[in-house]
């Protein structure tokens, strides 16, 4: 993995560019993407629910329901770079720092989703990789595509603080994720990520939803991809990624995954209506779209990080990428 340096304008380096180019399903990355699944009592008396994808406030440019209109053009997606920001989410009561509260990635009623959940690009190290040891360790043909060979497992096992970061190991992860699973290509890959996911211990991380005290959340309505997410998510919390560039393209795909239209957006809740699954009716998935990840981790040593550092390395970003297009010879 290649580090390059890419810190913001706030007159310190504050990150570096963990990896150049991590290759993954765009399915496997909306593992990783927060969502809260909400339920509202419909016209009927039954639950209507919603999917509301989530996020701090790290990409300087706000992702609009307006621009996800037209037809997503496959072309100018696959092989694209994203921008992300591994780390996971706490309670607000763990520390004061409201500026990164999980809100709403689209644009929208913001307040929909109660701010109690804040997001650190921290990760425990230990904790990540009991998780994923355990989760490797229960593998198997019944479970997943592919099992992933031993010597993968075992450098699972050998990897340390001293010369790891749990950026790296968390992108192996995905890798191995993407693998085992055949970019998820079909739906029952995501039956089979359920059976796999069924076999790890309780984890204390609750699901983002939890806390609104639903009425049950019928799992049979709900569709594999979705019900996949929540509880692989469920298992896997607190370990998110947020998008510091790129979210635009990233809600294109989110859409794609979870079978989400543009009218089922509803502006008061920032999310999208989730139809009831008919019974033996998935609905049948294209060829995923392969993305680049670029993810960004804190130096060692760098202490709290304010929404303006964080803004500040995605300004940037945007900024090399609007002037690389207008030094290309066609613009000169």
């Amino acid at each position: 993995m290649t580090a390059i340096d890419s810190s913001g304008d706030m007159g310190s380096d504050v990150f570096i560019v963990s990896t150049d180019h991590c290759c993954i399903s765009a399915r496997t990355l909306m593992l990783f993407i927060p969502v809260a699944i909400k339920c509202t009592k419909n016209d009927k008396g039954g639950d209507s629910c919603y999917i509301v994808p989530l996020g701090p406030r790290v990409n300087c440019r706000d992702v609009s329901i307006s621009r996800l209109m037209d037809k997503m053009q496959t072309n100018l997606i696959e092989n694209g770079f994203i921008h992300v920001l591994p780390g996971s989410y706490k309670q607000s009561h763990c520390n004061g720092r409201q500026e990164l509260e999980l809100t709403p990635v689209l644009s929208g009623a913001r307040d929909a989703i109660p701010h109690d959940y804040i997001f650190s690009p921290d990760i425990d190290f230990d904790f990540l990789k009991a998780r994923i040891l355990l989760f490797l360790k229960n593998l198997s043909l019944s479970n997943c595509h592919a099992t992933p060979n031993h010597h993968v497992v075992e450098d699972f096992k050998n990897t340390s603080k001293e010369a790891d970061s749990a950026n790296d190991i968390l992108l192996r992860f995905m890798i191995i994720i993407d693998t085992c699973y055949s970019q998820f290509n079909e739906v029952t890959m995501y039956n089979k990520l359920l059976q796999a996911v069924a076999l790890l211990t309780t984890n204390d991380s609750p699901a983002l939803d939890d806390r609104y005290k639903l009425p049950t959340i019928h799992h049979e309505s709900l569709s594999a991809p979705v019900h996949a997410m929540r509880e692989f998510q469920k298992s896997f919390g607190p370990f998110i990624v947020s998008i510091m560039s790129g979210g635009h393209r990233v809600m294109r795909m989110f859409m794609e995954t979870f079978g989400c239209q543009h009218s089922d957006f509803d502006p008061t809740l920032a999310g999208f209506y989730l139809p009831p699954n008919a019974v033996g009716h998935e609905r049948t998935l294209t060829r995923a779209l392969t993305i680049r990840l670029l993810a960004y981790e804190k130096k060692g040593g760098t202490g709290d990080l304010t929404a303006e550092q964080l803004l500040s390395v995605s300004y940037n970003q945007n900024e090399k990428a609007e002037k690389s297009v207008t030094l290309e010879d066609c613009h000169l």
